[in-house]
């Protein structure tokens, strides 16, 4: 009788499926060092194919044990001596109004530092810290990146992306695989102060299997006007430009906003300033569309959420925030929203939601007077849980949800990482 002979790896005595099996669920770095030890493990470890099922297979993992990523600065003293800081008590101004205002100024600064550090100190007597799964990834901010800033709170298949204003220069990096690739903004053809109150993003794009960086932009010396949506493909490393719907300028008072969009099921969803609606734009078919809010909602207390392979907001109510879902037909051109649970919040200060985790989690601050930020929370919805996360750590640029990949894009780089 014939025996089929099973395929074997060059990477040793085991057969390549099974190999692959074994290796997707080794951590990044492990796999990193183990491309020094021998070429067959490298030529497996960066096929193409091992690294989408690595990734696969981390998403996975993530959904159940959700981690965080700490971007550092490590310039950054993490504490200060507020005693240091406190004004001179009355000073004489003899009729200086410019003296004045800065002293008023000042003084309030120190109030609001006084006040906040008085919530982080009962939130540590009260004993409730972080109950992520597994503990957040730190990593230093990399000198090369300069005065950049995080887009968004979360990565794209663990890609960050990076704008530093100055130099008009987007950064794509993968702190997992110390790799980045540069992309340059264009020139804009609108107002130049157009440009620090654009709304960027970046996304990954399923349906095509491309990464996007997209720029939202509209005349600052208008009141409402057509808005233009510029668009990066990393797979053809080019721009397009799309005419939206009309677009208002208005930011919206006493509200701590960071990430206003996300990609669900090939969709990009954005918020339109003050404005009660939801502004879509399908990326495969490149058509836009508004979707207004609950009708009689007061007011939003989160970004745009993903939320159980749904679009979610968190709006106000008499307890605290209710989580709406949005909810659309096959075709997509019909959405409703539904609600789906309430979330009791201290009445001192508010709480608004960043983005979902996963696992029953979601990541967001607490807020005085509305859009100052005191500290940062985890709410489990499904054991109605709040606990606190990085209390008292002023040198984190960012806090991100993470997922530790292997992907790299065309044209990137190694990069070193600053030393801490």
């Amino acid at each position: 009788m014939a025996t089929t002979k099973k395929k074997k790896s060059n990477v040793g005595v085991l057969p390549e499926e099974l190999m692959t099996e074994v290796l997707v669920r080794v951590p990044v770095k492990t796999l990193l060092v183990s491309t020094s030890v021998s070429k067959p493990l490298l030529s497996l470890i960066t096929n193409p194919n091992f690294i989408i099922s690595h990734l696969n297979y981390v998403i996975k993992k993530s959904n159940n044990n959700p981690t965080l990523l700490d971007i550092l600065d490590p310039s950054t003293v993490n504490s200060v001596n507020l005693i240091d800081n406190v004004p001179e008590l009355m000073p004489q101004f003899n009729g200086d109004v410019g003296a004045l205002a800065n002293w008023l100024h000042n003084a309030a600064a120190v109030l609001y530092s006084f006040q906040r550090k008085l919530y982080v100190i009962d939130a540590f007597l009260s004993g409730t810290r972080h109950a992520l799964s597994s503990s957040p990834v730190r990593v230093s901010m990399p000198n090369v990146f300069g005065n950049s800033r995080v887009v968004g709170t979360s990565c794209c298949n663990g890609i960050i992306c990076l704008r530093d204003h100055f130099r008009n220069v987007v950064y794509l990096w993968n702190p997992s695989i110390r790799r980045c690739k540069e992309v340059f903004v264009p020139e804009l053809d609108v107002n130049v102060n157009t440009m620090s109150r654009a709304k960027i993003g970046f996304v990954y794009d399923s349906t095509c299997f491309d990464y996007k960086f997209f720029m939202i932009l509209c005349d600052v010396n208008l009141g409402s006007v057509p808005l233009k949506l510029k668009v990066y493909s990393v797979s053809t490393d080019s721009w397009r430009e799309f005419q939206g719907p009309v677009w208002s300028n208005k930011l919206e008072e006493g509200k701590f906003q960071r990430n206003e969009y996300l990609v669900v099921n090939g969709i990009l969803y954005f918020t339109n300033g003050d404005e009660h609606q939801v502004i879509s734009f399908d990326l495969p078919k490149e058509v836009f569309r508004v979707v207004p809010f609950p009708g009689f909602v007061q007011r939003r207390w989160s970004d745009v959420l993903e939320f159980e392979g749904s679009v979610a907001m968190a709006f106000q109510s008499v307890s605290g925030v209710d989580i709406w879902r949005l909810d659309d037909d096959v075709s997509g051109q019909v959405s409703s929203w539904t609600k789906n649970f309430s979330i009791e919040t201290d009445p001192k200060l508010n709480t608004w939601l960043s983005c979902y985790l996963g696992a029953g989690q979601f990541y967001g601050k607490k807020l005085m007077n509305g859009n100052m930020f005191v500290y940062n929370v985890l709410y489990d919805w499904e054991k109605k849980e709040t606990n606190y996360y990085g209390l008292g750590e002023d040198n984190i640029l960012a806090t991100l949800k993470y997922t530790e990949t292997l992907v790299s894009l065309d044209g990137f780089h190694q990069v070193e990482e600053s030393a801490n």
